[in-house]
C-alpha cells in the first residue's frame, strides 16, 4: 500500500500527531507501508497469565518466563547459534525467539498459542475447555 503525506506542517499545537523538526516525513512524498493485522493484547496478556499459573503449580518452574522459554524450545521456537558433537554427546546452544507483535504475525501467534494452550491444559490437568472459559482464573 503506498501513502501520500499531505499533512500540513504546524509550528505550535497539535493536528493528528504532534509536530515537531524531527518528524521523519515529508510533505508530498509517496511512502510505501507495510500494513499488518495488529495481535489482540488480551492473547499476549493471556499466554502470560497461563505461564504464571503452570510456574505457580509446578516445582519445576522458577516462573513465567522459565515456562515461556521451556515451551519455546520444547516447540522448536529457536534459532540455532552452534553445535557441538563429541562422542555421544551433542550440545547445542540457541536463541529462544521471541512472541513480539513485530516477530510473529497473528495467524502465527494463533497457532503457537493453541499449541500452547493445549500442553498447559496438560500441566494444570484440566481441560483446554477450562481455560477458554477463564474457569481456571477464579
Amino acid at each position: 500500500m503506498k501513502l501520500m503525506t499531505i499533512c500540513r506542517e504546524y509550528k505550535e499545537g497539535t493536528a493528528l500527531f504532534q509536530y515537531s523538526k524531527e518528524w521523519p516525513f515529508k510533505k508530498n512524498v509517496v511512502y510505501s507501508v507495510d500494513v499488518k493485522n495488529a495481535r489482540h493484547p488480551i492473547h499476549h496478556n493471556k499466554y502470560w497469565g497461563l505461564c504464571d499459573l503452570v510456574a505457580d503449580s509446578s516445582d519445576f518452574f522458577r516462573d513465567a518466563e522459565h515456562v515461556s522459554d521451556f515451551f519455546k524450545v520444547k516447540v522448536g521456537l529457536v534459532d540455532i547459534l552452534q553445535e557441538d558433537k563429541n562422542d555421544n554427546v551433542i550440545k547445542v546452544v540457541v536463541k529462544i525467539k521471541s512472541i513480539a507483535w513485530e516477530n510473529m504475525d497473528q495467524h502465527e501467534f494463533q497457532e503457537f498459542y493453541n499449541f500452547f494452550e493445549e500442553w498447559a491444559a496438560k500441566e494444570l490437568k484440566c481441560s483446554v475447555l477450562d481455560i477458554q472459559k477463564n474457569n481456571i482464573w477464579r
